[in-house]
């Protein structure tokens, strides 16, 4: 077969030549024959067709117009096209267009086109917006409202999509604003309102408010709780008004009231008070509903109220988190001591340790009991009694594979851990700086790096074999979440770091690959710098200090913190540098001491500044400032080292499978993560701060605007104040800092108290007291649904929350948004104590315990309340004499009168509408009296007691009615 491929051209030329010799020109001698034709050795001229582009922009139509060609000899040629324009991709295309005549003369001739970002055209004109529909600017109470909405319009974009914020409670009067806001591409912002009036009906309308949202009881306790009912009547008719009450299951929970046999009969408006006391006989999950009803017109309205009883609180809602380990991984055949941490939450009554055990994949067999975990505040364990367990385990390992532990207190288990053994790298390793590049939006990314998840039962063989085969290398991993850190040759080049994914993501065992972004940062007491830190005083940490200091670990993932800070040297413990891949975290840039000194500065020390959460630790993690991978590595190690908070100022505006996957492992193990909005000044999305499980903090100013920097939108969950933020400098001393990173340590500092306060609780409850006891904000400003009040989730001197947390009650008290036409002198609720059920009357009690910090010298305690009876007039100066009374008792046992009235030596004045069962239907009211009076203190550090009671005759008549206690 060679041999013919070889030889057989030349059989052709020499039977052309023979053919030629015999009849071609010149033969014979003859020189008289036909003159030779020239060769053909002219290419063809090849035009390019059509005034295409050269640069055209990302997602744009690109149709290629090609090119003809022609030849002296003949004529018209054919043209062949290769390449093409991919206009969803930034980059350098070229298109190649190639002529052949028959003479095989060949031309060739190409047009280069550029893909470009789209440039953002100059638009400075807001959208216009349209509010639909002919709403009513008044509707009554009880009626249904349904809001028409709103449209925008663009002159550049055209249709706008609209956000429409607030609601209107139509069982509540009162004006509501609802507002339209839209925004076009280019940033420009426009927005509109409506208000509407819910006035008091013209028809009757009935309501109910029960004081509580839910109830945790033991088999035996009885607690008791007060129902609301309110009539508004709009004709003058007489109307009938029943209640009827039951618990579902019908058995495992009894209950009593005082409502009357028959219901009310009723013509004008009036507030019926209903005191229902519930018995615990059996352990489980209960409902009681509250359905009243207006027998002449039909209307009813239903309130439900979950009932949780258990038989011990101590084993039956016991939960153990899935324990952690500082170390993510342990090489091959070496001998590694980890770190061991786990959590306990819903319980009061924490084990005194727990037991580490080695375990099956599944998690159903023991494989060896490997020793204790405590909480006792002895390292490696950071602080005491925050149920927080900690220990230590040593492992060698001489296979690749995994270890998988667990942790018990004999009858519950938690989840499993998983422990890598593997020969490839245990934690991310630097990244290169010089290789920052910046992509089409914007955003900087190391042009030779990237993180990859592969499938989880790939081998690490396999894994290598394919990085290999891309001329990779694995520099560093996270591989509790299975995430690789990859480094590419690119030199710096945007396109080939995305051939390089393109080909990564043709393989089956790659689940995702995305790029490495650069992790960037969001800022811009007796203390003797304290009066200049008005954030503090803003959400009223001056006055939670009196109740909690915090005593928690808070993990501060940030650019490092100067841990020889004489305001922060105690505080610190060190974890990892994730940035540098080494374990000293000290700071590099500054940012993060002023993030930390916000948190837990040594504070009440006569000197520089204090902090939120003073009495707590800092876990100092150096994760911003580097790439991705650090930021994931960081807070992968925070959750595994025992924190309860992490914060996060700083992150990005990338999206990243693997850092939303850090944050649900992070949240899975009990951790509330707090980030930043960013500080852009707009609804651009901030990473971490957009996903769920984040508490997203926005900045607002110390008069609760929307800060000029902060970034806001629907995905914002609170506000803090961040602007002019004195905290602790890199290398000593204090500064001011503003920004989005300044508001989330404060949010941050204040979980840590709470947390202390509760150290049972999970995230979702942290994070739920943090959003209901905040300070309501514009819903306009787009920057969450409350400002963080400290001192309001601490203590509930508002009792904002909805309950009576924090309070400890005897008798029968709620929380009210209103009696009769009384209203809450602050804020949107207040406290009802009530001396009823039963129709001999019982002491109700509000019991509140604090202990006042070392230093301080004077106590003041403020608050305002109202003192209602049905003994007014008819028994004045009789021997019937309820009496309010409200006092102090200090450490030593003695007490303080902070407020007294009676019946017969009090003010009244009549009030109607508001009846309490099983009296008359007169009421009197003093009316709200503010108080405020200052304690010497001279104890020092000790328990005080606020009691609050109602008491002293034999007839349930008399309610007491109390709203924003304070202690400062």
């Amino acid at each position: 077969m060679g041999n013919i491929k070889v030889f057989a051209p030349l059989k052709i030329v020499v039977i052309l030549a023979l053919f030629t010799s015999l009849f071609g020109c010149g033969g014979g001698g003859d020189s008289g024959g036909e003159a030779k034709s020239s060769p053909d050795i002219t290419p063809p001229v090849i035009s390019i067709m059509g005034d295409n582009p050269a640069t055209v922009e990302q997602g744009e139509t690109y149709s290629d117009a090609g090119a003809t060609a022609d030849d002296a000899v003949d004529g018209s040629v054919t043209v062949t096209t290769t390449g093409d324009v991919d206009t969803s991709k930034v980059g350098t295309y070229t298109i190649t267009y190639v002529a052949t005549d028959a003479a095989g003369n060949e031309a060739s001739a190409s047009r280069t086109v550029k893909v470009q970002a789209a440039v953002t055209k100059s638009d400075t004109t807001p959208p216009v917006i349209t509010v639909l529909g002919d709403n009513p600017t008044k509707i009554s109470q009880g009626q249904t409202y349904n809001d028409a909405g709103a449209t925008a319009d663009d002159d550049v974009d055209g249709s706008v999509d609209v956000i429409t914020i607030g609601n209107v409670d139509t069982n509540v009067t009162g004006d509501y604003s609802m507002t339209y806001e839209a925004k076009d591409s280019s940033g420009n912002q426009a927005t509109a309102t409506r208000i509407v009036t819910v006035v008091q009906p013209q028809d009757a309308f009935l309501s109910i408010e029960q004081g509580v949202s839910s109830i945790s009881m033991l088999e035996g306790d009885e607690k008791n709780i007060v129902f609301i009912v309110k009539f508004i009547d709009g004709n003058a008719a007489e109307y009938g008004v029943q209640l009827e009450q039951s618990v579902t299951p019908t058995s495992g929970v009894s209950y009593t009231s005082n409502y009357p046999n028959g219901g009310w009969l009723a013509a004008e408006d009036n507030s019926w008070v209903v005191n229902v006391t519930l018995n615990a006989v059996t352990a489980g999950e209960y409902t009681f509903t509250s359905v009243v009803n207006l027998v002449e017109t039909g209307q009813t309205m239903t309130l439900s109220l979950p009932i949780t009883v258990t038989d011990d609180v101590s084993r039956s809602s016991m939960k153990l988190s899935t324990p952690g380990t500082d170390k993510d991984a342990i090489m091959l055949g070496q001998t590694e001591e980890l770190i061991v941490s786990a959590k306990v939450t819903r319980t009061t009554n924490a084990p005194e340790t727990l037991t580490l055990e080695q375990v099956d994949e599944a998690g159903t067999g023991v494989i060896a009991t490997l020793g204790s975990l405590h909480d006792d505040g002895i390292a490696p364990d950071i602080v005491a009694g925050d149920f927080v367990y900690t220990g230590l385990h040593t492992v060698t390992k001489n296979s690749i594979g995994e270890l998988y532990y667990r942790v018990t207190n004999g009858e519950i288990k938690s989840g499993v851990h998983t422990l890598s053994v593997t020969q490839l790298p245990t934690s991310v390793a630097p990244s290169d700086f010089s290789a920052l590049i910046t992509d089409e939006s914007g955003n900087q990314i190391f042009s030779n790096e990237l993180l990859v998840k592969f499938v989880d039962v790939t081998s690490e063989d396999r894994i290598q074999e394919i990085v290999a085969s891309e001329n990779g290398t694995i520099v560093g991993t996270v591989l509790s979440l299975g995430i690789y850190q990859l480094q590419v040759e690119t030199n710096n080049s945007l396109s080939r770091l995305e051939q390089v994914i393109e080909s990564l993501q043709t393989y089956s065992e790659v689940d995702y690959v995305e790029y490495s972004v650069l992790a960037s940062i969001d800022a811009y007491p007796n203390d003797s710098e304290f009066l200049n830190q008005s954030n503090m005083t803003t959400i009223r940490a001056d006055k939670a200090w009196y109740i909690s200091s915090g005593n928690t670990v808070v993990g501060v993932v940030d650019t490092g913190i100067d841990y020889t800070h004489a305001d922060l040297d105690s505080k610190i413990i060190k974890g990892i540098d994730s940035v540098s891949g080494d374990d000293d975290p000290m700071d590099e840039n500054g940012h993060g001491t002023h993030v930390a000194g916000l948190i837990g500065a040594e504070s009440n020390n006569s000197d520089g500044i204090a902090s939120v959460a003073w009495n707590s630790k800092i876990l100092a993690v150096r994760g911003l400032g580097g790439s991705y991978a650090a930021l994931v590595s960081a807070i992968r190690y925070s959750a595994d080292r025992g924190t309860k908070v992490v914060n996060i100022s700083g992150g990005g505006y990338v999206d990243s499978v693997s850092l939303n996957r850090v944050i649900d492992y992070a949240s899975n193990k009990g951790v509330l993560i707090v980030s930043t909005a960013g500080n852009d000044a707009s609804n651009k999305i901030k990473y971490p701060c957009y996903y769920e499980q984040t508490l997203c903090v926005g900045s607002v100013t110390d008069l609760d605007a929307r800060a000029p920097l902060s970034n806001f939108g629907t995905w914002v969950d609170i506000a803090a104040p961040g602007e002019n933020a004195r905290s602790t400098q890199l290398g000593g001393g204090t500064s001011i800092k503003s920004g989005t990173s300044m508001a989330a340590p404060l949010v941050s500092g204040s979980a840590a108290v709470i947390w202390t306060q509760h150290p049972e609780w999970e995230p979702k409850q942290i994070r739920e007291r943090l959003l209901r006891s905040g300070k309501s904000v514009d819903a306009a400003l787009l920057i969450g649904t409350s400002r963080v009040d400290l001192f309001e989730a601490a203590f509930n001197g508002s009792f904002e929350i909805g309950d009576l947390a924090e309070w400890e009650i005897s008798g029968t008290a709620s929380s009210i948004t209103e009696l009769g036409s009384l209203r809450p002198p602050s804020g949107n609720r207040m406290a009802l104590l009530s001396t009823g059920p039963e129709e001999d009357q019982m002491d109700t009690t509000l019991l509140k315990s604090f202990v006042i910090q070392p230093g301080v010298t004077e106590l003041t305690l403020e608050f305002t309340y109202n003192f209602l009876t049905e003994e007014y007039p008819e028994f004045l100066g009789s021997p019937f004499d309820d009496i309010l009374l409200i006092t102090l008792t200090l450490p030593d046992g003695t007490q303080q009168e902070l407020a007294r009235d009676s019946v017969n030596d009090s003010e009244f004045t009549p009030i109607d509408g508001i009846d309490f069962p099983g009296g008359d239907d007169t009421v009197g009211h003093i009316g709200f009296k503010n108080v405020s009076l200052t304690i010497p203190v001279t104890q020092g550090e000790g328990e005080y007691r606020i009691n609050i009671s109602d008491s002293e005759d034999d007839l349930y008549d008399s309610v007491l009615l109390i709203d924003d206690i304070v202690v400062k």
